[in-house]
């Protein structure tokens, strides 16, 4: 399989902005998301994913929210961030017909 162009959410974070160097460095194109092009708790439908990530060969999912575990009101954006985009982007990879690698470092904390 040849990646023409690879779709990054997370682009801005530890692990995200490693694998735009990657990218860069074996010439592939690339069409990244952070925090400042989309919040992962606002859902997007497949249509506007399709504008977000136009021509992906595939889409690497390194977006996560790491939230204090002491702050109970975090849960609900914990859930949209890092289980409903999941699921989100899954189904849209899968309805493009393109692979999917989930890869988080927020286990770490």
């Amino acid at each position: 399989m040849v990646l023409e162009r690879v779709a990054l959410t997370g682009a801005s974070g530890m692990l995200g902005r490693h694998l735009l160097a990657l990218c860069a460095e074996n010439k592939i194109s690339y069409l990244a998301a952070s925090r400042t092009t989309w919040d992962l708790a606002d859902w997007k439908s497949p249509a506007e994913l399709d504008r977000l990530f136009p021509g992906a060969s595939a889409l690497i999912h390194a977006g996560a929210l790491i939230a204090d575990g002491r702050d109970t009101s975090a849960f609900r954006a914990l859930l949209d961030v890092n289980v409903r985009s999941a699921l989100c982007l899954g189904q849209w990879a899968r309805q493009k017909g393109i692979p999917l690698v989930f890869i988080s470092s927020a286990t770490v904390y």
